[in-house]
């Protein structure tokens, strides 16, 4: 059953007969009668926001503390933000697996996988050892990190153009490798 508004408020709410938790078996539309964009086919819940604040649009939100999760767009970009509503400041992002924390977003930008803490723009943790990777999965191309300041680019790479796949510092600025290790 649908309870309707009282006059003070524009809420509805919905129950199921026996006050059991309810469920729509069909597609849900808030904000439409019927879902005119992306995906228009299989949208299940679909969520139509009338501004252009980012920080509207799908909100889920603690009743104890208006801390919420918010899911929005402004026309130009898309946005996920997690705010704390008893301080009135945003809070991090987490993802989650298997019940534990995973990769963290501080609300300074930094982002940390294994760490709750993140103290650079990535930072890596784990209790064992730790590698990063970055893989180049066809045929002769590099695979590498590149490191640049306001003068110069340097790169530290894989040279998968070569037949035996060369270890290479290379200083981009001057297009010169200066140190190689033949493999």
């Amino acid at each position: 059953r649908i309870i309707a508004p009282a006059a003070s408020s524009t809420n509805y709410a919905i129950y199921s007969d026996a006050g059991a938790q309810s469920y729509f078996a069909g597609n849900l539309f808030l904000g439409q009668t019927a879902w005119t964009g992306y995906g228009a086919s299989s949208v299940k819940l679909g969520v139509k926001q009338f501004n252009t604040s980012i920080n509207t649009g799908l909100v889920v939100e603690n009743s104890a503390d208006g801390s919420s999760v918010t899911i929005g767009h402004n026309g130009t970009i898309g946005a996920i933000s997690s705010y704390y509503g008893a301080t009135g400041s945003y809070t991090p992002l987490t993802l989650w697996t298997n019940n534990s924390e995973r990769v963290r977003i501080a609300t300074d930008g930094n982002v940390g996988i294994g760490t709750t803490s993140p103290a650079t723009l990535l930072h890596l943790s784990g209790g064992t050892s730790q590698f990063m990777r970055v893989e180049a999965t066809t045929a002769n191309n590099n695979a590498g990190i590149q490191l640049k300041n306001d003068a110069r680019t340097w790169q530290v790479y894989t040279d998968g153009t070569t037949a035996s796949d060369n270890f290479v510092i290379r200083d981009s600025t001057q297009s010169a490798s200066p140190f190689s290790i033949i493999g």
